[in-house]
């Protein structure tokens, strides 16, 4: 092991984190013997800042209708084979009581980009709802991304924490696989500055694996996050890696960077050394298998979806309808899941 790799590695192992650079630079000249070194390393931050604590969420799509016209999403504007719905608010809550009674106490409210279906006005109504009929969940939003003054609704009204991801860092890229309002990077790269000057103390940063190459998006999100900590003073609370799926309707578009097993749990190992106290998300684009590899192998991963649906209505109204925004890989229910934690020696946290 070189001095500058085994330096890189025992500044991690202190909770120092690692800068971007560093970080990459432990992504790229780790040879086979020295990743057992880093995963053994992300094993013993997580350990130490997370315990054995696992913390499920399940999505809550409440519309499918989108303004944006995005090459790679089941939700894309010019697609004909699903069927638009948005939720009236007897089937929002029907579903939130559906994921209630499954055990869920993390909800992440998703819809596509749409002005009316989507406003913050009416997300803020049903979050101040659910509390009012008994349902507390800790709510999460993942959304098209927002002004300040919407943001500070949402926050008013208990949005605990914002996801939005910039899929890909590359400029030239984004710009050939999105079309509608999606289309302005600077904007959205900026949603989560904006949340955090709202009051919104908690954010989510995440890359879609296979967009752009899985390295430069890899840096620029730990840029990202680095950013975020010096103007704001906290890391992103979460970091997400999914990878493209395949989407109904979507038969004009694959990976033109797809990224291996091997890779993306390196990717996450590199991501404890650099954020140690920022959670990293693994959800239902994966299968079972892998799932419980990367949950044994302790890497980092301290979050998981779990009884996911990506449709509006799915959990409890058009249960036998599979159109979704994408396809899921892992279709185990909550208590399933769990319960495979718990063997695992995790302590599933709702």
């Amino acid at each position: 092991m070189s001095f500058e790799l085994k330096s890189l590695l025992e500044k991690a192992g202190k909770g120092e984190g690692l800068s971007p650079e560093e970080a990459l630079e432990v992504f790229d000249r780790a040879s086979l013997p020295e990743w057992d070194v880093v995963f053994q390393t992300a094993g013993e931050l997580t350990r130490r800042n997370f315990g054995k604590a696992l913390n499920f969420f399940a999505p809550l799509y409440f519309s499918n209708r989108c303004v944006n016209d995005c090459r790679y999403c089941g939700f894309r504007r010019s697609n004909p084979e699903i069927v638009r719905r948005v939720l009236s608010e007897a089937e929002f809550f029907s579903e939130a009581q559906s994921l209630w009674d499954a055990g869920h106490r993390t909800v992440l409210l998703i819809a596509g980009e749409h002005p009316q279906d989507a406003s913050a006005a009416r997300i803020a109504a049903y979050v101040i709802r659910l509390a009012e009929k008994g349902l507390s969940f800790f709510v999460m939003l993942e959304i098209a991304p927002l002004p300040i003054r919407e943001y500070e609704l949402l926050s008013r009204a208990g949005v605990k924490q914002v996801l939005l991801f910039q899929e890909t860092y590359d400029k030239n890229i984004y710009a050939q696989v999105h079309d509608g309002p999606k289309r302005n990077y600077e904007w959205r790269r900026g949603a989560m500055a904006r949340a955090f000057q709202a009051g919104i103390d908690r954010v989510g940063l995440g890359i879609l694996l296979g967009l752009g190459d899985c390295r430069e998006d890899f840096l620029e999100l730990l840029r990202h996050a680095w950013q975020l900590k010096k103007s704001y003073g906290v890391f992103p609370s979460t970091v997400s890696f999914p990878r493209l799926r395949p989407a109904s309707g979507v038969t004009d578009f694959s990976p033109a960077h797809p990224v291996s097993d091997d890779m993306l749990r390196k990717m996450m190992a590199v991501t404890r050394l650099a954020l140690p106290f920022t959670g990293i998300v693994l959800t239902t684009r994966e299968s079972p298998e892998l799932r419980d590899y990367f949950l044994s192998r302790e890497i980092g991963v301290t979050h998981v979806s779990a009884g996911s649906c990506t449709q509006p209505g799915g959990y409890s109204i058009y249960k036998e309808e599979p159109e979704g925004q994408f396809s899921m890989l892992d279709s185990r229910p909550l208590a399933a899941v769990a319960r495979q934690a718990e063997e695992m020696g995790y302590t599933p946290a709702f």
